[in-house]
């Protein structure tokens, strides 16, 4: 698993009623440091915090989360200025300072009295927002947090990791004042209807892979989907071909990987385009087809990876048919037969350039 790196930002300015933001912090890193992926997850904290340090923090370094403790107000965060007394951050500058840093970063945490308008203007931008909706308890800001990196060094999914904070405060101090709520960012529409977006966590994975094309300036093409599915620990990818054929997935994946990279040096490969848009891939197009045979409100990764299967005139599929033989309809079969929330959505880990 590679490495995630987050952004954690205290602030308790003078004159500011006093916070636990050294619990806070104590649990965070105790989270952490008994998960499993401790090892791959690298935290970078800042107290006192002014907003130069954290606008110099997010040029340092590639986050995947930041995460803000300290008071808030219906007008803005808080902060500290250079001598240590209360700022208060203009919220559209705010977030617009965190969408140019997305991707990578995914999830911006905002635990704070009072953030939820901030929050709401930050999603404009970020996949995942979370924030606090009133005033929030010192004990419930920590046990949220303690829940929350629990998680992810877990490997699970930001919406799980959310799910676990809530979970812990319930369990821990169950008659804090403490309203949390999850925003997310909203994706692009497939065609023909608004009712069938991209589930988030696969948004948000398909969108690392676009950056690397655009880096690259290579034309984005079903590989790409592919390789961001077989990204996906436990996903729906990994587990049909690893029952197909033991290993397959891990092979598959580093097949991909090798000849994404020689993408560049090919001759007659497309540059990308500005204009490009998931929709436009016919993969795409016939997972679409498999979110209305489903009745389902989302493209999954179930639907994303039947489509590949499916769309006839690209290359991976005609590499798939020539390396699985007669074995693509018995592997259609078993994407078919897997439970749609079966585990496999997007964790942590996949949210990583």
């Amino acid at each position: 698993m590679p490495k995630i790196k987050v952004l954690v930002v205290f602030a308790n300015p003078r004159n500011t009623d006093r916070l636990r933001l050294e619990a806070e912090d104590r649990a965070i890193q105790h989270a952490i440091r008994r998960g499993r992926y401790r090892d791959n997850i690298e935290v970078t904290r800042c107290h006192a915090a002014t907003i130069h340090d954290v606008r110099q923090s997010l040029l340092d370094e590639a986050f995947q989360i930041v995460h803000i403790s300290g008071h808030g107000s219906n007008t803005g965060l808080v902060l500290e200025d250079d001598a240590g007394n209360e700022n208060i951050i203009p919220q559209k500058a705010l977030a617009a300072l965190f969408k140019v840093y997305s991707p990578p970063l995914q999830c911006v945490i905002l635990n704070a009295c009072y953030s939820i308008s901030q929050g709401k203007l930050i999603s404009l931008g970020v996949p995942f927002t979370i924030a606090m909706e009133g005033p929030v308890d010192d004990e419930a800001a920590i046990e949220f947090s303690r829940g929350f990196y629990d998680a992810i060094g877990a490997g699970r999914s930001i919406d799980f990791a959310y799910g676990e904070g809530q979970r812990t405060v319930a369990l821990a101090v169950s008659d804090a004042q403490f309203i949390s709520k999850m925003l997310r960012k909203r994706g692009k529409y497939l065609p023909g209807s608004e009712e069938f977006p991209f589930d988030e966590g696969v948004l948000a994975l398909l969108n690392l892979q676009k950056e690397k094309c655009r880096r690259k300036h290579v034309a984005v093409n079903t590989s790409h989907l592919l390789l961001a599915l077989l990204e996906i620990h436990n996903g729906v990818a990994e587990r049909a071909l690893d029952t197909l054929r033991p290993d397959l997935a891990t092979q598959l994946h580093s097949q991909l990987e090798q000849y994404i990279v020689q993408l560049p040096s090919m001759s007659g490969v497309k540059p990308y385009s500005k204009n490009f848009r998931w929709e436009d891939l016919p993969a795409v197009q016939k997972a679409w087809q498999w979110a209305q045979k489903d009745g389902g409100k989302k493209v999954t990764e179930k639907h994303l990876l039947l489509g590949i299967l499916g769309a006839e005139e690209s290359a991976t599929l005609q590499s798939l048919r020539r390396r699985l033989g007669n074995d693509l309809p018995r592997l259609v079969q078993i994407v078919q037969d897997i439970p749609d929330e079966a585990p496999g959505t997007p964790g942590i880990d996949t949210f990583l350039q």
